[in-house]
């Protein structure tokens, strides 16, 4: 009898690929390590598989390769694997999407909030709601096992106050944080389509700050949209005034550009809506991909404090 009696007709992507070897990595080049790549494990959003974004980050000669889904620890384990047999680093990490400053009271939530299914009514994305608080997201890195499970009961708290599917955290629920952990203000796409982005992302920063108190950084990013410099001075200004330092990423949603596609279709399923009406809701460009060291070092000339804390961050 054959061992799968229903062998799959295509090979898992990353599967198919052949390993990268710690020896192919350029160890003389500048050094820079990702972050905060999305995986598949982010639904309908990240357009490249764990596997998929370990690899390319090895035999791009990456210092290490952070995965940090939404509200998710489900791809660690295969980023883990594969970054064992790529001889990488692996920087373990969870993007919270918070879905405001204080969570609503009593009066506002569902009578079961707190158990499985219960929660506040609202839309299934946050990132697709209104919202009078606009907060950015807070990556989260744990440092020991410690910092881990405290981040593993917090997701929790977020997943049994809400629907299945969903995770309901606030920046309220950031209090008390355990003190290996580091962070990441990462701000979303909604603070720069905002008429005031540089406003409500202060003020979501400032609280996010405040409720931490452990060592905070916020993203800087290149992403090729004609406001660059601008969005670059904004963000190292803002850092400064919160007595933070920046930290460089080009939040990855795929490990080659030519999935770029791909990532809109997923958006369209997700929104609803077909290619045609998307709009300015797809990303502008195809630069969500892992570049190269070299060339996130060129973007990010004027900010070199941006790419040595990539390392830090890795070494921590």
């Amino acid at each position: 009898m054959p061992a799968h009696e229903f062998p799959k007709l295509r090979a898992h992507p990353a599967k198919a690929a052949p390993a990268i070897s710690g020896t192919l990595r350029r160890a003389d080049g500048p050094r820079y390590a990702e972050v905060a790549a999305t995986s598949n494990y982010t639904f309908l959003r990240g357009g490249s598989h764990p596997e998929e974004l370990v690899q390319r980050a090895a035999e791009l000669g990456y210092a290490a390769i952070g995965i940090c889904d939404i509200n998710s620890l489900a791809g660690i384990i295969r980023a883990h694997v594969a970054a064992r047999q790529a001889s990488i680093q692996l920087i373990v990490g969870v993007r919270l999407r918070l879905l405001g400053i204080a969570r609503p009271s009593a009066d506002t939530v569902t009578a079961n909030d707190g158990e499985p299914g219960g929660g506040p009514v609202g839309a299934n994305d946050p990132e697709d709601r209104e919202s009078d608080e606009t907060v950015p997201d807070a990556a989260l890195y744990p440092a020991t096992m410690g910092a881990y499970r405290h981040l593993c009961r917090l997701l929790t708290l977020g997943k049994r106050r809400a629907p299945k599917g969903e995770c309901h955290l606030w920046v309220d629920d950031l209090q008390d944080m355990h003190p290996e952990m580091q962070a990441v203000i990462l701000p979303r796409r909604a603070d720069q389509a905002d008429a005031c982005p540089h406003e409500s992302l202060a003020r979501g920063s400032r609280a996010i700050v405040e409720t931490l108190r452990i060592p905070c950084r916020l993203a800087v990013e290149m992403p090729r949209q004609g406001d660059d410099d601008r969005m670059l001075s904004l963000r190292c200004s803002l850092a400064d005034s919160l007595g933070i330092g920046v930290i460089a990423t080009n939040e990855p949603l795929y490990h080659d550009a030519a999935r770029r596609m791909l990532q809109d279709v997923l958006t369209c399923i997700r929104r609803g809506c077909t290619i045609e009406q998307a709009g300015l809701l797809l990303h502008a460009n195809a630069e969500r991909h892992l570049k190269p060291p070299e060339e996130m070092h060129r973007l990010l000339a004027s900010c070199p404090k941006a790419m040595e804390a990539t390392l830090e961050l890795a070494d921590a």
